[in-house]
């Protein structure tokens, strides 16, 4: 069976940029060869010292060429061996950005990758474009000791919030995210806020309910008759307070934002 091409703008967009790619994989690859070829006709250089110092600066500052080629070219053999007496760890001059020494290059895999960093953006996150092993190690113990330092100070404030009285927990930062992006999921998934267990749509707030183990559970938004019902069934996990009452425009104010964000 023959397929027909359908004569429409959106499908000729796709085969032309398809025929694009085909043709800058083929100007690629006729790049290599002339790279390989380059990198042999380093045999041309009449000055021997030259040109191994030709190769050898090949070697490390051009890694997308063969180090075979490279060599056939600065030696006459094809292993690198020879350029390799010369090459150890070398210095081209970029500094570590947290101590700045010059960072040691090893091997033409580590000298590709920091000739990519530079031509890019800050590899870290703390805006360092380049880091040696050391520092990089500290770094890494550094963010550790952050982090966990992070999980202690959470840890201890969720201690204290649940030591905290109910009507001193509801004018807490915590309470009022917490609430917030409650209502925010609830007005997302119902297209309203509303009761959970009448559906009312006005005088309610955000409650606590009970956990089978004592203490504040999940948050539940509730009318005053819902929630008289649910306190009296032990089913709330505090008294109801003021605080608990969602703040006049609030849900309106939520609301809105939720239609503005699925419009943009």
């Amino acid at each position: 069976m023959s397929i027909e091409r359908p004569r429409v703008a959106q499908l000729d967009a796709l085969l032309a940029t398809v025929a694009k790619i085909h043709d800058t994989e083929a100007k690629l690859s006729a790049l290599k060869e002339q790279v390989a070829r380059e990198a042999r006709a380093l045999a041309e250089i009449p000055d021997k010292r030259l040109r191994i110092e030709a190769g050898f600066y090949a070697y490390w500052m051009a890694p997308e060429a063969s180090a075979s080629d490279i060599a056939l070219g600065a030696t006459g053999r094809r292993h690198p061996a020879e350029l390799m007496k010369l090459a150890g760890a070398v210095s081209i001059g970029i500094a570590c950005g947290r101590c700045q020494e010059d960072l040691p290059i090893r091997s033409r895999t580590e000298m590709k990758e920091v000739l990519d960093q530079a031509r890019g953006a800050s590899a870290f996150p703390e805006t360092y474009q380049f880091l040696c092993i050391a520092c990089q190690n500290a770094l890494d113990e550094e963010r550790l000791s952050e982090r966990m330092a992070e999980c202690d100070a959470a840890d201890a404030r969720d201690r204290e919030l649940a030591a905290m009285r109910y009507a001193e927990y509801l004018q807490t930062e915590e309470f009022e995210a917490a609430r917030d992006t409650y209502l925010w999921w609830l007005a997302d998934q119902h297209n309203a806020i509303v009761c959970e267990t009448c559906d009312a749509g006005t005088g309610f707030g955000t409650y606590h309910k009970a956990k089978e183990s004592g203490g504040r559970g999940d948050l539940v938004v509730l009318f005053a008759a819902c929630r008289d019902a649910l306190l009296a069934a032990g089913k709330l996990g505090e008294a109801p307070l003021e605080a608990n009452l969602i703040p006049a425009g609030l849900s309106q104010s939520i609301l809105e934002g939720l239609q503005f964000e699925l419009s943009t």
